[in-house]
C-alpha cells in the first residue's frame, strides 16, 4: 500500500511549488500540496491562543508557530485519511532515486512503527537495534538520542490522531517536540531513523537544488536556536562546552550500552 503524502508550501512561496512538483514528476510520489499556514500573518493574540512557551524559553516567533499549524494540518489530513501511515514533508527537499519504492510500498515499515524519521539533519545521532534492512544499501534503527529537523517524516494513522488531540497549544516548535526526548508528548514511544536518509533540506547541504529566485524560508531567520531568556540564557551560555561533552559522552555510552551506533546520518541518493 502507498505511504500518501503532504509537502508543506507557502501560497507565495511558488518556486519551492515548482521544484516540489518537479520531484514529484521525476519519481512519481504519492504527494499533494497542502497549503501552509503563513505564521506572519498571526497577530500577537493568535499565537498566545496557541502557544505557550516553557518556563525560561522564548516565545516562539509568527513563523515558528506557522510551521507548527502546517505540521498539525497535515497530522489531521493522515488521521482522517484511509491509510495506516502518511507522510509530512517541506518544500525545500532533494529525494533519492528509491524514494520512489519506499513511498509507492509501506511493505518496508515495522507494523508497530508510529513515527519515522526518513530525513538528516546532517548531524551525529544514536540509532539502536533492532535494526531493520530496506532494500541493498538503507537500514531502519531505533533513535535514541536528538535529531532535529522536520522536513521528512512518516506517521502512523494512530499517532497522527493522538498527535492532534495532543497539541491544541503547543510549548516548542514541531521538531523539538517529535525528535528531541526532552520535549516529547508521548515518551514511551520511540521513533524509528531511516539512515542513510533518503531526503535532505538544502539548507543542510552544500548542495544547491531549489531553483535560481526560490524563495527563503522566514523561518531560518525567525530561529537560529530554541532560545532562552533572562538568567536561563545566562547559564545556558556558561555550561555549553560542558553540555556539550556531556551530551556526547551520554550518547555514545547509550549507543554502547544498547548495542547501538552513534553514527553520522546522511543522506544517500
Amino acid at each position: 500500500m502507498k505511504v500518501p503524502g503532504y509537502y508543506i508550501n507557502l501560497d507565495r512561496a511558488k518556486k519551492r511549488s515548482e521544484h516540489m512538483l518537479s520531484e514529484v514528476s521525476r519519481l512519481n510520489l504519492p504527494l499533494t500540496r497542502l497549503p501552509a499556514v503563513d505564521g506572519t500573518n498571526l497577530s500577537r493574540e493568535q499565537i498566545d491562543a496557541l502557544h505557550q512557551p516553557e518556563k525560561g524559553m522564548h516565545r516562539l516567533s509568527g513563523p515558528e508557530v506557522g510551521c507548527f499549524l502546517s505540521h498539525r494540518a497535515a497530522w489531521e489530513k493522515i488521521a482522517a485519511g484511509q491509510h495506516k501511515f502518511g507522510a509530512v514533508f517541506e518544500d525545500d527537499l532533494k529525494f533519492s532515486d528509491d524514494s520512489k519504492t519506499l513511498l509507492n510500498d509501506d511493505s518496508w515499515l515495522p507494523s508497530d512503527a508510529d513515527i519515522i524519521k526518513i530525513e538528516t539533519y546532517q548531524r551525529k545521532a544514536v540509532v539502536s537495534p533492532p535494526f531493520v534492512d530496506v532494500g541493498k544499501t538503507r537500514q531502519l534503527g531505533r533513535l535514541k538520542s536528538r535529531h532535529l529537523g522536520a522536513g521528512g517524516y512518516i506517521l502512523s494513522q494512530s499517532i497522527a490522531n493522538r498527535l492532534v488531540e495532543r497539541t491544541q497549544r503547543f510549548k516548542v516548535p514541531v521538531d523539538y517536540l517529535m525528535f528531541d526526548a526532552k520535549y516529547a508528548i508521548f515518551p514511551e514511544i520511540t521513533p524509528w531513523q531511516l539512515f542513510p536518509a533518503i531526503c535532505v533540506q538544502q539548507v543542510r547541504t552544500h548542495q544547491s537544488f531549489l531553483p535560481e529566485g526560490a524563495e527563503k524560508s522566514s523561518l531560518d531567520s525567525a530561529r537560529k536556536v530554541l532560545k532562552l531568556r533572562g538568567w536561563a540564557k545566562v547559564q545556558r551560555e556558561l555550561s555549553r562546552p560542558v553540555t556539550n561533552l556531556s551530551r556526547e559522552f551520554s550518547a555514545r555510552l547509550h549507543a554502547r550500552q544498547a548495542g547501538g551506533k552513534w553514527m553520522f546520518i546522511r543522506y544517500e541518493e
